[in-house]
């Protein structure tokens, strides 16, 4: 089960839109955005280490100023091992490039890569995936 979405976008329209496709399917009321990388990883990671049950995803934009999503990746997988399995990671990115998928195919958290903006389609998948991890009950979205 889902305990909490976490938004980490620097763009307003971007969280407003994806916000609403969480709605849509019954998920708005466990989200939390940020707009500010540093202050989400700080509150993120402490809820993280503070929960022992649930799952958690993150729609994670690539492109911020002052901590990329790279950087947050990158700070977030010294903590891999005790995130693993809990801890589910979606890039959202309005540039979409090979090269840039696959260097997220190398953080085990990362669970997929999908372009701005989150659609219906692209969140169904992304259940049905956390579903086959056993984050997600069959049937739930």
């Amino acid at each position: 089960m889902l305990k909490r979405i976490f938004i980490v976008d620097d763009d307003e329209i971007s969280v407003f839109l994806t916000e609403s496709i969480l709605e849509r399917h019954g998920y708005l009321n466990c989200v939390k955005s940020y707009l500010d990388p540093i202050k989400a990883f700080a509150e993120i990671l402490q809820t993280l280490q503070e929960s022992s049950d649930g799952h958690y995803l993150i729609f994670l934009d690539l492109n911020m100023p002052i901590m990329s999503g790279w950087d947050f990746l990158d700070k977030l997988s010294a903590y891999e091992a005790s995130l693993k399995g809990k801890c589910h990671v979606v890039i959202l990115s309005s540039a979409v490039d090979g090269r840039e998928i696959a260097r997220s195919s190398q953080y085990p958290l990362v669970l997929n890569f999908v372009p701005k903006p989150l659609d219906p389609t692209a969140f169904e998948l992304i259940l049905e995936t956390l579903q086959n991890n056993g984050a997600l009950p069959a049937g739930k979205s």
